[in-house]
């Protein structure tokens, strides 16, 4: 039997089938369980999502609920259903006022970086009510552990009133106006503690999308953070209705998680300078165009690269007419996230940060 369902899982790997399983560990005296779901065809050091379900459900339902598979098909990434056992109402779900299930998901976190060879800064936490609760619980308590986190209907109604992450955790967050579960109400006043604590600008940039939905945005924030929030007109507690709303919040939440490595800012510095960023020149997108402007007494310019996360330039431009103070080149059709400038021939500052939204 063990040879023959070795045989099986070999010829999965070999056709490229996907495969997930449910799977235990223990934390302290107590077992866990979890199903892991791995699309074929993953990179070396994949990411991984930790998806976790709402009060009364289970790691099996917030599997369907979530749509996750589909994404990580697409995206290449591994995802992690866990289980919650905190009691409540005599509904399974996650404790958010103790450490014992952070203990619990650092563990799982740590394990599946061995046993898939996962990348450590490219680890993110997502769930649904109390999942998000659990997800904004790790942000607060670990976040040298999660790199960002994506969340649906779910902020700490409890607990967590001296939440203040000792790094910025990027968040990208979805909730309906008419929620009265995890009441729509309270959601401001959580979210500006992150706000503050991730040294974002004060007010958001606001736009509407589509009639059915607005987008508010904070950023950039400091070390590359961001703060993105989707409000649903007359949506009460739930999963974003994709065809009502013409939105994926899975699909969103993996978008958001690709631009935000945790210490990209370090990584990404050193992979296009190997110095440290020092603002001698601003630069701005707007309009599909980003401007460049290096004050007199900074010096000026020729050309410049943009660089994503990873260090690789996306575009180059050339100023055409000798040294310049002030350069303006096309950025459309760029995916949003962070980016780097690097100005060449140059005699300001040579790298500084910038986000296209």
């Amino acid at each position: 039997m063990r040879t023959f369902s070795l045989f099986i899982f070999m010829v999965m790997l070999l056709c490229g089938i996907t495969f997930a399983q449910s799977e235990s560990i223990k934390v302290g005296s107590t077992t866990r369980t979890f199903i892991v779901y791995t699309p074929s065809g993953l990179p070396e050091k994949p990411s991984l999502v930790v998806c976790m379900h709402g009060l009364g459900g289970s790691g099996s339902q917030q599997r369907s609920y979530s749509g996750f598979d589909k994404v990580a098909d697409n995206g290449k990434f591994i995802v992690v259903y866990p289980d919650g056992t905190y009691k409540m109402n005599n509904s399974n779900g996650w404790d958010i006022t103790t450490s014992a299930d952070v203990e619990f998901i650092t563990t799982l976190i740590d394990t599946l970086i061995r046993k898939y060879d996962i990348d450590p800064d490219r680890v993110y936490a997502s769930g649904f009510s109390m999942g998000g609760m659990m997800s904004h619980k790790l942000a607060c308590d670990v976040p040298g552990k999660i790199a960002a986190i994506g969340t649906a209907s779910g902020y700490p109604l409890f607990g967590n009133d001296d939440c203040s992450p000792s790094i910025p955790v990027p968040i990208c967050h979805t909730h309906g106006t008419a929620d009265k579960i995890v009441p729509y109400t309270g959601l401001e006043a959580w979210i500006s503690k992150f706000v503050k604590a991730d040294g974002c600008p004060e007010t958001p940039t606001v736009t509407n999308p589509t009639s059915k939905y607005k987008r508010e945005y904070w950023g950039p924030c400091d070390e590359g953070s961001e703060i993105v929030v989707y409000h649903f007109d007359g949506m009460d507690h739930g999963y974003v209705d994709t065809k009502k709303y013409d939105f994926s919040a899975s699909d969103t939440f993996w978008t958001f998680f690709k631009n935000h490595p945790r210490n990209n800012i370090v990584k990404t510095t050193n992979a296009v300078i190997n110095s440290r960023i020092t603002p001698g020149f601003t630069a701005v997108y707007s309009a599909g165009k980003i401007h460049l402007h290096a004050a007199p007494e900074s010096g000026t310019f020729r050309s410049a690269g943009l660089h994503d996360v990873k260090g690789r330039t996306v575009r180059s431009w050339t100023s055409g007419s000798g040294p310049v103070h002030d350069l303006s080149f096309p950025a459309d059709n760029l995916p949003a996230g962070i980016y780097f400038v690097k100005t060449t021939e140059s005699t300001a500052a040579p790298c500084i940060k910038i986000i296209v939204p």
